[in-house]
């Protein structure tokens, strides 16, 4: 699995180009960021230890492009891996699989590879991205006006959930795209708060009926956010696609049931539900 692992980084940084900053300090940074990454997974002693030395290294930017598209990336964040043509590779076929294709929602967009391989690649009208970290919510505007679809991606800086108002939100510096409400802050991450609105708040009566794919990655949070959904869900045609990625899939699949989605797939934690009435 590990050499696998490497394999796959190892042709991911070979099929991708530097157009903005430089060659050599990608490729160090690069690899430097995912040895990072590994050693601090499952460990909180090295993962402080790593958090309290890239707070003072310095952080260059960089633009890459592969077959993904093309993405502003920062040092020693997991962001220069995930913005990669082989990240998540055995998933994005599911984006093909609605009958219509209008609208794509992304909630817990991150930098934005799935609403740009949805506008770009799989023929969607539009989307709408949700991404509550402003850090983030940047970089994401940004890799959209690289990708030429400021005017065909609508961003939202809010997280979705049961209901509207405030939560705590901790941010994880190796990965600032996977920000996550949680009811205590941990330490080793940056706590701040953000605003939480329900996807029935947002979406008129005519997007609900649009809705050809949602993609949910939220960290944990994807009950409360379906929950915060029950309107639209209601109200997507036959052919809608979901695709969650979540550690609840027996829970998730019992509240789905009574929308008339049906459990299709999984992919480790990632799962997929087809609307069949």
């Amino acid at each position: 699995m590990f050499y696998k692992k490497i394999t796959a980084l190892q042709a991911e940084y070979t099929n991708t180009e530097v157009i903005m900053g430089s060659s050599l300090v990608f490729f160090i940074i690069f690899w430097t960021t995912k040895a990072f990454s590994f050693l601090a997974h499952g460990n909180t002693l090295l993962e402080r230890v790593i958090h309290f030395i890239i707070r003072y290294l310095p952080k260059p930017t960089f633009v890459i492009k592969n077959q993904g598209g093309i993405f502003l990336v920062d040092a020693y964040d997991d962001s220069m891996t995930i913005c990669s043509g082989y990240f998540e590779k055995e998933l994005r076929p599911w984006l093909a699989l609605p009958t219509s294709r209008d609208l794509f929602i992304d909630i817990g967009a991150n930098r934005g590879i799935y609403s740009i391989l949805a506008c770009t690649q799989y023929g969607y009208a539009k989307a709408l991205a949700f991404e509550p970290n402003q850090e983030v919510s940047t970089v994401l505007k940004e890799n959209l006006t690289l990708n030429e679809l400021a005017e065909k991606v609508t961003i939202h800086t809010v997280a979705l959930g049961e209901k509207m108002g405030e939560a705590p939100f901790t941010v994880d510096p190796l990965h600032k795209g996977g920000g996550r409400i949680e009811d205590t802050h941990r330490n080793i991450d940056t706590s701040s708060t953000v605003s939480v609105a329900t996807l029935d708040s947002i979406l008129d009566p005519e997007e609900k009926t649009a809705v050809s794919f949602i993609k949910i990655d939220t960290e944990g949070y994807e009950i409360a956010v379906l929950k915060g959904m029950k309107n639209t869900l209601s109200h997507m045609q036959k052919g809608s696609v979901l695709m969650i990625e979540s550690t609840e899939a027996a829970m998730i699949e019992t509240f789905l049931t009574r929308f008339q989605f049906k459990h299709s797939t999984t992919n480790k934690h990632d799962h997929l539900f087809i609307k069949h009435a």
